[in-house]
């Protein structure tokens, strides 16, 4: 598991997530696309919470910038689909 499972985000009344839970969700979806309905239901269970899934995944990218010597990890954003966990040197396939 990515060492990144251990930053947390600031926890609110309403859809509070770790961001460990998002970058493992990620993780075991590694180089495969991961819809922006499925993060919100699946992570938050509200459908209506993308502000809150962008802020966190602008969380992980700058925890993986402090780091970038030690990671070889990336999210890529599929404009309009979601969020892909890249790892470099494996293969990353096309998956809409």
């Amino acid at each position: 598991m990515s060492r990144l499972a251990a930053v947390k985000a600031p926890t609110s009344t309403k859809g509070s997530l770790l961001l460990g839970d998002l970058d493992a969700y990620l993780l075991a979806h590694t180089n495969e696309t991961c819809a922006f309905q499925d993060l919100l239901q699946d992570l938050w269970g509200d459908p209506q919470a993308k502000r809150a899934l962008e802020a966190s995944i602008h969380r992980i990218r700058r925890a993986q910038a402090s780091a970038s010597r030690l990671e070889v990890e990336y999210i890529k954003n599929m404009r309009g689909v979601g969020y892909q966990l890249v790892l470099e040197g494996s293969s990353s396939k096309p998956n809409p």
